[in-house]
């Protein structure tokens, strides 16, 4: 139960990850 707990934090913390660089991609091509 802990892994599947931990791998769930570690997934959600990866696509926060995801969201954010992609917004400094959206910044950097805007720009």
């Amino acid at each position: 139960k802990n892994r599947t707990k931990i791998t769930q934090i570690a997934f959600v913390n990866i696509e926060k990850r995801s969201m954010v660089f992609t917004d400094l991609l959206h910044i950097v091509f805007f720009f």
